[in-house]
């Protein structure tokens, strides 16, 4: 992945605050350092943590990154704005 990073610190820190879903967000990061943003709507997210029933916990999110662009003309970082998550379970 190749991104336009002050650093690898900068990747470093989104890999850790991901982690559970890095897989799934991972390829959007680098979307947004593109310059672009990127949204999702009851986006499906599976966290590690086991249900009652030892399933991954399924969850629901609406959120949005938007590009902050520094002095530069770099993209410094991703605004994350999230609304609450809908938790939504099977029925049966």
């Amino acid at each position: 992945m190749s991104l336009p990073l002050q650093s690898s610190f900068d990747l470093l820190t989104y890999i850790i605050a991901w982690g559970e879903i890095w897989n799934a967000l991972g390829p959007l990061v680098t979307v947004g350092f593109e310059g672009n943003a990127v949204a999702k709507k009851d986006d499906l997210l599976f966290f590690d943590r086991l249900t009652e029933r030892k399933l991954p916990e399924e969850t629901y999110h609406t959120w949005e990154w938007v590009p902050v662009t520094q002095e530069d003309g770099m993209v410094g970082g991703l605004l994350n704005g999230e609304e609450d998550g809908i938790q939504r379970k099977k029925v049966g």
